[in-house]
């Protein structure tokens, strides 16, 4: 197992590669989680409202059906009910200014504990693996997660998050313990930091406006990625069993989510309460029975609402496309939305994404190596709401056999070759490595043959032609890159496929910033030369890279 470390680093021109990885144990839980939402113990979610106006739980107890009624807390308080005792019951519990009062159901008793700040967002789970939920708070204004283990009482702390990103909590590797969760919403992304061996996960899934919501609808005990859509009324949901995913029409704009296992099947169903008339709609995933019941009034707040009294995120900084590029834009397009550059064609405009202008990449999959010339304080990130994926596992192939003396030779197509100035020079066809030096439409015009210690051979008519070298080349200055994700696919780590791999940026260039990027499955993340002064990086995942 390895433990993946953040990078959030200021680099005033150190030679660097960043690719970090250190072994590490876990142990497993011992302890036996609850059912969310479950007051009376039974193994389903109970329906139940907070009532502001007068600080009372109403509970209907799916064991009998019968209701209770228990005032605990006052009007702006944000409740956080969780099995706090280990009974496997719901506790009632309030945040209240940075103090938690929890009303115990084992023992009737009450007690208060100061810990947070009163702009915290409250998120009680089990991160520790007793079986009883920790007190816990994930802090908005720079993503940091504290917390007080309920097996030891020790305190335990971790940056993983940013401004504008909404929490989640929730077991999504089945080890018995919560792990840290965050929904990027300007991205669609989530974040998952695994709590049985501390590895990254990274996915692309949900819509800026999306409600992301915790739970395991497929009953495999993985908590499953999913999103509620108001606009479109949909529930979109990818199963951990199997990495499907499916969309359910259900709700109303207006509605609120209550995801839960009101069945008791081990399942989380589909379900929403109706502020406007206090109306609970569900489907219950054991039978696909639809199931209504009103239960509330007014301005109840449901309790198995993921963030209904949890505090706004923070929304991250607006900003503005000026031009656009996209994985089918043309070098021979006009930077708009209507008609893209392609990648390389916008990284080339010196003279125009400069001076704060901002070049967005419209969602999808970049293929190639890319080379950056930006200069003049430019911006390139991915299109609000959309994700840009850098992939530098590209190929073509030979128009023609090749002999092992031959430097002049054709290719089905060159656009990637010796593309950008100065661009990439090397291609890779069988176990030969061959530097480009010019080239004229889809010909090569000059080349070295058997380069870099390989031996130059023949090579057949329609033979694969690899693109080799880094994914994002930035010998420009004064450019930010930020918010898109770099990687290869190709699937061989060692020997010569390295050459081809290589590192996800390679930065010769001065003033550049990386930010919240995410590069994986390259040689390095980030090489960045003693030469190339006043480099920042910064809030960027760099996870599985090496040999």
């Amino acid at each position: 197992m390895s433990k993946i470390k953040v990078v959030q680093l200021i680099l005033p021109g150190l030679l660097l590669s960043l690719s970090f990885c250190t072994a590490a144990t876990f142990g497993q839980s011992t302890g036996s989680a609850s059912t969310r939402y479950d007051f009376d113990g039974d193994r389903k979610a109970d329906i139940s409202v907070f009532r502001p106006s007068d600080g009372v739980w109403w509970v209907r107890r799916s064991s009998d059906g019968t209701d209770s009624a228990t005032n605990f807390g006052l009007g702006p308080d944000k409740i956080v009910p969780a099995d706090y005792d280990g009974d496997l019951k719901a506790d009632y519990a309030v945040f209240r200014s940075g103090t938690w009062y929890r009303l115990k159901t084992l023992t009737n008793t009450v007690d208060v504990f100061n810990f947070g700040l009163s702009t915290d967002i409250p998120l009680p789970s089990d991160f520790d693996g007793d079986g009883m939920s920790d007190i816990s708070v994930f802090r908005p204004q720079n993503g940091t997660w504290h917390r007080l283990n309920s097996s030891n009482g020790q305190y335990a702390g971790l940056q993983w998050g940013m401004t504008g990103d909404i929490p989640l909590v929730g077991d999504y590797d089945a080890d018995g313990k919560t792990d840290f969760t965050v929904f990027r919403p300007s991205e669609g992304n989530w974040y998952h930091l695994n709590s049985a061996n501390y590895s990254i996960n990274v996915y692309h899934f949900g819509l800026l406006g999306d409600i992301p919501l915790a739970g395991d609808f497929d009953g495999d005990l993985r908590f499953d990625l999913a999103v509620w859509r108001p606009s479109s009324r949909t529930w979109f949901i990818q199963r951990s069993s199997d990495g499907g995913s499916y969309a359910s029409v259900f709700g109303l704009p207006t509605d609120i989510p209550v995801p839960a296992d009101y069945d008791g099947d081990g399942k989380a169903d589909i379900s929403v309460y109706r502020p406007s008339d206090s109306v609970w709609h569900r489907i219950n995933s054991s039978t696909n029975n639809y199931v209504s019941a009103q239960y509330g009034i007014g301005a109840d707040i449901p309790v198995p609402a993921p963030n209904s009294s949890m505090s706004t995120p923070t929304p991250p900084p607006s900003f503005t496309c000026d031009y656009f590029a996209s994985p089918t834009g043309t070098s021979s397009g006009t930077g708009t939305i209507a008609s893209p550059w392609s990648l390389q064609a916008g990284l080339d405009k010196t003279t125009l994404v400069r001076n704060g202008k901002t070049l967005c990449l419209r969602g999808g999959t970049y293929r190639g190596k890319f080379t950056s010339t930006l200069n003049g304080g430019g911006i390139v990130r991915s299109a609000p709401g959309e994700w840009a994926v850098i992939d530098g596992n590209y190929s073509t192939t030979l128009n023609g056999a090749v002999n092992s003396s031959q430097t002049t030779f054709a290719l089905a197509d060159a656009g990637q070759v010796l593309a950008g100035s100065p661009g990439v020079t090397e291609i890779w066809i069988d176990d030969e490595v061959i530097h480009t030096f010019n080239k004229s439409g889809n010909t090569i015009t000059q080349s070295i043959r058997g380069y870099g210690g390989t031996t130059a051979a023949s090579h057949s008519n329609g033979a694969t032609v690899k693109i080799i070298g880094s994914q994002l080349n930035t010998p420009g200055s004064n450019t930010t890159y930020q918010n898109f994700e770099i990687t290869t696919s190709l699937p061989n780590r060692s020997g010569i496929y390295q050459y081809q791999r290589g590192h996800g940026v390679f930065n010769t260039g001065t003033g550049n910033s990386f930010i919240n990027l995410i590069i994986h499955d390259t040689v390095v993340g980030i090489f960045t030369g003693s030469a190339s002064g006043n480099t920042l990086i910064y809030g960027t995942l760099i996870y599985n890279c090496g040999m």
